[in-house]
This record gives structure tokens, sequence and C-alpha cells, in this order.
């Protein structure tokens, strides 16, 4: 049987930070990751709730500056 490899490109990776844009107020954990046909989902955890969503319902939680560390590369 021929080796039937194939690369998946996805936005948002496990363990990202990410907000749900229309609930922004939440900060959600990703935890699982699910391809079809028409693109893949992406499962969100916040405390103990999660729940599946499009890469287009998400965005990254923008990363927050801590006070007396050089945040600069």
């Amino acid at each position: 049987m021929p080796n039937m490899r194939k690369t998946i490109t996805v936005k948002f990776n496990f363990g990202d930070n990410v907000l749900l844009k229309t609930e922004r107020s939440v900060g959600r954990i990703v935890t699982g990751i699910i391809t079809r046909p028409g693109g893949q989902m992406y499962e969100l955890a916040s405390g103990l709730e999660s729940s599946w969503h499009h890469d287009v319902e998400i965005e990254n939680e923008p990363v927050k500056k801590t006070a007396g560390f050089n945040n600069k590369h």
C-alpha cells in the first residue's frame, strides 16, 4: 500500500490562548482540532466548558505585557 501522507496547515495550535470574536471577554484554550472537507474546526475550552468553532470565529488573544520586564525582541 502506498504511503498516503497529507500535510494540513492549521491557523491555531493546541494550547493557544484565543478569544471568540463575539465574546472577547472570555479567554479560551485550543484543546482539539478536527478536519472536515469544508475546513478545520477547533475545540475551545474555558473552565469546565468546551465548544467547537470555525477559524473565522476565533482570534489570537493579545499578549499582555508585564511591568518590569523588557518586552523588546
